[in-house]
């Protein structure tokens, strides 16, 4: 391009305006709700017409598309979309029968890959805050992970320990409700 062309097309955008706020935020708002609803999704088991395997396959592609987006903005998300990768591979290969042995070592694996995704999240989140002006938000990313963490605790202790009675199990799963709410 030479400087004659350049300078024409200088003069020609120069009277255009710069995108507006909406615009200029696009890229986080799509990505961030293509990993949360890709996240809601992969939590969803649906055993009707094949949903259980369709459903968190969809899930984990939208989040692994999410995290790729903003894979270059913070090293939580560079995270988050490495372990993406590793969700969607085990989407992909959730309709291949584990041996039981096998149980408790996927079930600890798949919970520290839900911690690093949900931790990455929140690293990311919390990086591209900091580079912001104005009041921080609350911390809900570490608020859910702690969650996460004490409701996989508890269904540890609940499938591992039976319940002596109706009433004791009934207040079970009513701990259980009560912390999925908040």
């Amino acid at each position: 391009m030479s400087e004659r062309e350049y300078d024409i097309l200088l003069a020609e955008t120069a009277g255009s305006l710069p995108p507006g706020p909406s615009e200029q935020s696009e890229p986080w708002r799509v990505a961030m709700r293509r990993i949360l609803l890709g996240l809601a999704l992969v939590t969803i088991k649906l055993e009707l017409l094949g949903l259980n395997y369709l459903l968190p396959c969809l899930g984990a592609a939208l989040v692994y598309l999410g995290f790729r987006s903003l894979r270059r903005s913070a090293p939580g998300f560079r995270l988050g979309w490495l372990v993406s990768i590793v969700l969607l591979v085990s989407a992909a290969a959730r309709p291949v029968q584990s041996p039981d042995w096998l149980h408790w070592p996927l079930v600890a694996l798949n919970f520290a890959r839900d911690m690093c995704l949900l931790l990455g999240l929140r690293s990311g989140i919390r990086a591209a805050f900091e580079r912001t002006e104005g009041a921080k938000p609350r911390d809900l990313a570490l608020c859910a992970a702690a969650a996460y963490a004490v409701l996989f605790i508890f269904a540890i202790i609940w499938t591992c320990v039976p319940a002596r009675s109706a009433v004791y199990s009934n207040i079970r799963g009513l701990a259980g409700l009560a912390l999925y709410i908040l």
